[in-house]
């Protein structure tokens, strides 16, 4: 029986531990935008993670238009 090669193992290794660590800030996303609407009394649980999912879009829009228009210069 052949075994895989050592690079897939560590690739395989690398990808579950990024996936942990995802789930851990989502775990705490969630976790902060319950305290948060316990403490204001807002029932909306999901308030900080469409907070934070906003503020990727944006951040992502403003990626985007950066590396799509056309610089100009300020020389004057």
């Amino acid at each position: 029986m052949r075994t895989a090669p050592l690079w897939i193992i560590i690739m395989i290794i690398i990808i579950i531990i990024i996936l942990l660590f995802i789930i851990i800030i989502i775990i705490i996303i969630i976790f902060l935008g319950r305290k948060i609407s316990s403490a204001s009394g807002d029932d909306r649980e999901a308030f900080l993670f469409q907070r934070v999912s906003v503020l990727v879009q944006r951040y992502n829009a403003v990626l985007l238009l950066h590396d799509t228009l056309p610089a100009t210069d300020c020389t004057d």
